[in-house]
């Protein structure tokens, strides 16, 4: 039952880019929540959907994440092209490429980590997640041992960060920084379910909000955040799905993505400020979602289900022990 969660850590993230002097450390900590949460769906879908599969899983990720981000990149570049100083002033990296290369790091994702341009801000995310994608597909959390290994390499490199001096914004856009937050999620993944329920998810989301919202964006709030986000997948992986839930959680990438198109729309044509510029650019934004779920993600959802159904034949095939042993 991740769907609601999902949608709340992508909420916090739009109003930590739409209203930040109320968000604290709320984006980041959100980002924290999400790679934990994709660490462990992404090791439960190669060790039970995929495995033997890894082409499909490659292709289904890609229908995921690719054809929205470029509907997204694409309404930002229309949006930059006709209000620049608007969009500038929302986020000073939606700028119009100036290079090949800065267009092909639009184009594909890869390389917007720290890049001073990015037509949607938020996608230097998107480029740390395609990485541990390929990581976990490539069965670094697939057993138990492997997990462990991991997690606590990632330990060691967060200590070296804070050791080193270096600042939490580093840690944070780097792959060795955030690594630790997969792991934790992969680890998860193999760990005996805990007697954990609804009131469990409840106290550590609410630990989430206030680590976001009166916390300060920094390595305490990062990794106090994170703990309580892995106490709150370990909890909601047993509740089960419902149908409003799913909605939600369908929500949720997309409203990532088009947060920023919404709010430079409403700062080209109206002089809202504050709360009510949150308010008006998250309505649009959520318009926008469920538009892009119709137009775009509905009909490549199709391909990715039949991508996933033979997938779990392959993996039940190719296996002597079921899909689900480790």
């Amino acid at each position: 039952m991740f769907g609601a969660y999902r949608f709340l850590l992508a909420l916090m993230v739009a109003i930590h880019h739409l209203w930040y002097p109320v968000s604290g450390a709320a984006g980041v900590v959100a980002v924290y929540g999400f790679y934990i949460l994709s660490g462990y769906l992404m090791t439960k879908i190669v060790a039970e959907t995929y495995r033997g599969a890894l082409v499909r899983y490659a292709a289904n990720r890609f229908l995921r994440i690719y054809p929205m981000y470029w509907t997204a990149a694409a309404l930002g570049l229309a949006i930059i092209l006709v209000a620049p100083e608007d969009s500038a002033k929302l986020h000073p990296v939606m700028r119009l490429p100036e290079t090949f290369a800065d267009a092909l790091y639009q184009v594909t994702i890869f390389g917007l980590r720290l890049y001073p341009v990015r037509i949607i801000p938020s996608a230097f995310s998107l480029h740390l997640e395609l990485i541990f994608y390929i990581l976990i597909g490539l069965g670094i959390g697939l057993t138990p041992r492997r997990s462990i290994i991991w997690f606590c390499a990632s330990i060691g490199m967060v200590v070296a960060f804070v050791a080193s001096g270096s600042r939490w914004l580093w840690a944070y856009h780097s792959p060795l920084g955030v690594s630790i937050c997969f792991a934790a999620g992969s680890l998860l993944y193999h760990l005996p379910t805990p007697g954990f329920g609804r009131r469990h998810a409840t106290a550590a989301l609410a630990a989430v909000m206030a680590i976001g919202f009166l916390g300060s964006r920094g390595y305490l709030a990062l990794h106090t955040g994170a703990v309580a986000a892995v106490v709150v997948t370990a909890a909601l992986r047993q509740l089960p799905r419902r149908r409003w839930d799913d909605r939600l959680g369908n929500l949720a990438y997309p409203l990532f993505l088009f947060h920023h198109q919404a709010g430079g729309i409403v700062a080209a044509t109206t002089d809202l400020e504050g709360g009510w510029f949150f308010a008006a650019s998250l309505a649009l934004a959520l318009v926008e979602s469920s538009l892009i779920l119709l137009l775009v993600d509905r009909p490549i959802t199709h391909l990715r289900n039949r991508l996933r159904t033979r997938s779990k034949l392959v993996a039940v095939t190719a296996s002597p022990t079921p899909p689900t042993a480790i």
